[in-house]
């Protein structure tokens, strides 16, 4: 794209930030609050992975799209979750089932189709202990190759502005009968500018963008940082969009995944 041409995109984003209305979907106020989701409600992310190479420079995989959809509601050991599935668009089979505290958007576990000796099993990832007293964030399961994490969200009617900043430790259950293990995520939070957002979006290579800057990129913009584990996540939010609009997401400084929302419904 040439300068000339990279200027108009990024002006005609700018008019569509400051002159395109929008429906809510999160819970209005000074808090940003986690999202409310209803059964049917789904959402695309452009995806694309850093590919190493053992010969040649490494390099950014195409973009693949994958709808996230709301099934339905789930127990999980005593708590009322969201059950989102993840599939390839014009997929048959879905990648991957992702449980959602309903309240906080915690994530608390994982189902994913992993394929042994010509058959597909699903593997569970516990990510976060459910039934826990405060909410936790979380990082991205090892064998996600999709945005999954959630940062701690303000709590609904209180005093904080914004989500919660600082160290949260929890422990895991080991997998088949090994000891559990401690995680440590450090979480901060700062607002961010539309032109920040534009930015990060631009960065990406989004391919869909007119539509989501149109509906979601007039509310409260924030930027979410997930460190733990040696991954560090960068998510940008908006309150007027049922999850993160764009991700970074890196390991040891070597960079893994980045994707963009594409479009959602409300």
């Amino acid at each position: 794209m040439s300068k000339w041409a990279r200027a108009v995109w990024l002006g005609l984003v700018l008019v569509l930030l400051l002159g395109v209305g929008s429906t809510a979907v999160w819970a209005q106020g000074e808090t940003m609050v986690a999202p409310k989701w209803k059964q049917g409600q789904n959402w695309v992310m452009d995806v694309s992975r850093y590919q190493q190479q053992v010969m040649g420079k490494p390099y950014w995989s195409n973009q693949l799209q994958w709808r996230y959809e709301v099934i339905g509601q789930d127990d999980v050991q005593g708590v009322n979750a969201d059950v989102v599935t993840v599939r390839r668009e014009g997929a048959l089979k879905n990648y991957q089932t992702m449980y959602y505290d309903q309240d906080t958007k915690q994530l608390i576990k994982v189902n994913t189709q992993v394929q042994v000796g010509g058959q597909y099993q699903d593997f569970e990832q516990w990510v976060t202990p459910p039934g826990s007293r405060a909410a936790q964030p979380s990082i991205d399961p090892p064998l996600s190759v999709v945005p999954a994490a959630m940062p701690v969200f303000a709590k609904q009617g209180g005093s904080r502005s914004l989500p919660q900043d600082g160290l949260f430790r929890f422990t895991l259950p080991g997998a088949r009968g090994m000891p559990g293990y401690e995680v440590q995520i450090k979480q901060s939070v700062k607002k961010i500018a539309s032109q920040a957002l534009s930015r990060a979006l631009s960065a990406a290579g989004m391919r869909s963008i007119a539509s989501t800057v149109s509906r979601a990129m007039r509310g409260e913009l924030y930027e979410i940082s997930l460190e733990g584990r040696g991954t560090k996540c960068i998510q940008r939010w908006s309150n007027q969009a049922p999850f993160m609009l764009n991700v970074d997401t890196q390991n040891q400084q070597t960079p893994i995944m980045r994707a963009s929302m594409a479009t959602f419904t409300e």
